[in-house]
This record gives C-alpha cells, structure tokens and sequence, in this order.
C-alpha cells in the first residue's frame, strides 16, 4: 500500500503502545474498522497528539504494516470539543462509539462503512449541539438521540422491528417510524419532529434501548457509567 493512501475516518478507541505510541481502532470509509499504530503520537511535541483520541473525525494518512497500519499524517475534520466539557454527552458519544466498534468489521463494503459514519456524525453532532433541549430538556433530549441512533443503527444491520412490541402510542409510534425510515441528514433534526412530548420520547427511548439489548446481549461500558450516576 503506497505510503499516501488517504481514509477518511473516526477513532473509536485508542491505547498506550509502548513508550509513546497509541493504538487505534478506527472506522474508515475505504477499509471498514482498522487497527492503526500511531507510533509517536505521546512524545511531546507531536502533530499528532490531538488528532489521536476517540471521536475525532479526520483524514488520516496511512500505510500498510503487516499486522496494522501506521498512521503518518491526520487532517481534523471535527473533534468534537463541546462534548468534552459536558460529562453525560461525552458518555452518551463514546457509547455510539463502543456500538459502533461492536458492529462494524474490517473490509465491510464502502457503502456501509460510510453509512455507519454519517450516522455516528450526525448523531454526535446532535448531542453536541444539544438538539431537542429547548422542548425536552438535556437529559430527556439526549435519551432521545440516542434512542434514534440505537434504533437506525440496527436499521442499518437488518435486525429490527417495524413498530414496538405490544401496545404503543401514537406519539411512540410516530419516533419509531421516523428513526427506522427517515432520510439519514433529517434522522436528528427537531424540525421533522415537532410536539414530541418528554414522556413520549422517554418511552421511545426505553423502547429503543430494549430492542437493542435483546440483539446486542453485551453491557457497554460508557452506558454503565450513565446507569451508575445518581
């Protein structure tokens, strides 16, 4: 692989490696989920110590090592900042993280690899712009986003029901019909869903989150962290 080949991407996750390197585990729109060797990256004075965290979206510089790439450059597209100083969304971004890391392979087709990440952008972007908080509230406003991304996410991996199990209402109803069909850049906008009520969203939220759990029988470490909080 030439030393120049450009992928598009978000970190999911990053660890020491050694004295100053990093470990990633990065979704791309070319190769699907990579592990990539960041061998610098710690070492103070370093281009690329900011650009080696989970959730930041770049353009990343790579070539082919025999068991990982090694990264030689990255290019910020967005790192997210405003989720950093706000301790239950950046809980809430790195669980679409550990989601996103639980589904997505190495050499997925291009198609779904960028559809996973314009997924995950468009709903980190929503709890970055604190999204459905004038009408709902932080706290409901970010149960609700992530009710819209876990269901769109299973959407998208073939595995989720039509409309809820047992009786819903047509408010519940309305949530799910717009996370599972609408067009992917509206999925996160308060626009397309006028009047949605706390309660309403609250129990989309529960319905969501329970349809995942019985497909994803895995506990996640940045939702426990939320669960654990008084």
């Amino acid at each position: 692989m030439a030393l120049d080949t450009e992928a598009k991407g978000i970190i999911l996750s990053a660890a020491p490696q050694g004295e100053y390197g990093r470990r990633l585990t990065v979704l791309t729109d070319r190769f699907g989920k990579i592990c990539v060797f960041a061998g610098s990256a710690a070492k103070a004075g370093s281009h690329l110590t900011g650009l080696t965290r989970p959730m930041i979206c770049a353009s990343f510089t790579l070539s082919r090592g025999r068991n990982a790439y090694n990264l030689h450059g990255a290019r910020l597209i967005h790192g997210f900042p405003g989720l950093m100083t706000d301790f239950e969304a950046s809980c809430h971004g790195l669980y679409f993280l550990e989601l996103l890391d639980w589904f997505a392979q190495e050499g997925m087709a291009p198609e779904e690899s960028k559809g996973l990440l314009n997924l995950t952008y468009l709903g980190l972007s929503a709890l970055e712009e604190k999204r459905f908080s004038e009408t709902l509230g932080d706290g409901t406003a970010r149960e609700l986003i992530r009710g819209i991304y876990e269901l769109r996410l299973l959407v998208m991996e073939g595995e989720y029901l039509e409309v809820p199990e047992g009786r819903a209402s047509e408010e519940v109803l309305r949530l799910w019909r717009h996370a599972t069909g609408a067009r992917l850049s509206a999925l996160f906008l308060p626009e397309a869903l006028p009047g949605i009520s706390g309660e309403g969203a609250e129990t989309f939220s529960r319905e969501a989150g329970a349809l995942l759990r019985h497909f994803v029988p895995h506990k996640f470490k940045s939702l426990e962290v939320l669960r654990e909080r008084p």
